[in-house]
């Protein structure tokens, strides 16, 4: 009995130092594999007065909340039995590679010419699987959203690719597949 307490202290201690003795990045990628939700390292976050209504029964203070621009409608709507084995410590129903192939065409994603993350059924290297403060459950904003992966330095010397404001990338290029060279929308 005395040694099942002894070795439940050390595992307190061992997670205990496994949490605080990593860095921030790494501590997010540890308890964002556990918890669904915790808050990425460095992200934007908006402060909700006190008098502002809060839930019912909840003590008014300023509390910080990361402002979320889109949703997954399925995780909007709680509805995460759609893509969760729920009954299953809530893996997912299928591969990960195939899981949004359940409500998203595939068809949609198909050319002659593929993004390699499509190519390969991984769409989480650009978009989040549930909330992003982002559109469309992007990662990143804008050009940094290809700029994660592509090397801005490699685009081609032409006028189109002159910084102005209201230009991104996808004026002139398809994200996921197209039938013209370089993602074209036109030839």
């Amino acid at each position: 009995m005395r040694s099942a307490a002894i070795g439940n202290k050390w595992i307190l201690l061992f997670l205990f130092f496994l949490l605080t003795a990593c860095s921030v990045k790494k501590n997010y990628k540890i308890l964002s594999l556990v918890f669904d939700g915790v808050p990425k390292p460095g992200s934007e976050k908006k402060i909700i007065p006190a008098n502002q209504p809060q839930k019912p029964g909840e003590i008014k203070r300023e509390r910080e909340v990361t402002v979320m621009l889109s949703s997954h409608p399925a995780f909007k709507e709680r509805k995460c039995g759609d893509c969760h084995d729920t009954g299953r410590a809530n893996l997912l129903k299928k591969e990960r590679n195939d899981i949004c192939y359940s409500c998203h065409k595939k068809e949609k994603f198909a050319g002659d010419y593929l993004h390699g993350p499509i190519a390969v059924g991984e769409c989480l290297t650009c978009h989040l699987p549930h909330e992003s403060k982002y559109e469309r459950l992007l990662k990143s904003k804008d050009k940094k959203a290809c700029f994660d992966c592509h090397d801005e330095a490699d685009l081609t010397k032409i006028e189109q690719h002159e910084e102005k404001e209201d230009r991104t990338c996808l004026s002139c290029h398809l994200p996921h597949a197209a039938n013209n060279k370089f993602f074209l929308r036109k030839k």
